[in-house]
């Protein structure tokens, strides 16, 4: 064979990823995962101000990436596109790394 094929599939949320964070988290001091997680925090919430008033409403509140994270915790109220998004920086974080 000439060459190999390399394939990423992102959006995967069949799997808690309340761990995989904890481990994220800790690789914080990498400056290139850090910036793409503040980068990431901040377009979140810029798309979540674009919405009408009522559709913001239903969205769980955060005021950084540790709360936009900790937003999916068993109690709090969920929200598929915050899981989506959330999951969505998990991997690419992940590959970052």
């Amino acid at each position: 064979m000439a060459g190999h094929l390399k394939l990423a599939i992102f959006g995967d949320q069949t799997c808690d990823l309340k761990p995989l964070w904890k481990e994220l988290f800790e690789l914080r001091s990498n400056p290139y995962v850090e910036d793409f997680l503040v980068k990431s925090y901040d377009a979140v919430r810029n798309e979540i101000w674009k919405l009408p008033l009522d559709a913001r409403n239903s969205i769980p509140r955060f005021n950084n990436v540790n709360d936009l994270i900790l937003s999916n915790d068993a109690g709090a109220k969920r929200c598929l596109a915050i899981d989506t998004a959330t999951s969505c920086m998990y991997e690419l974080a992940t590959f970052i790394r």
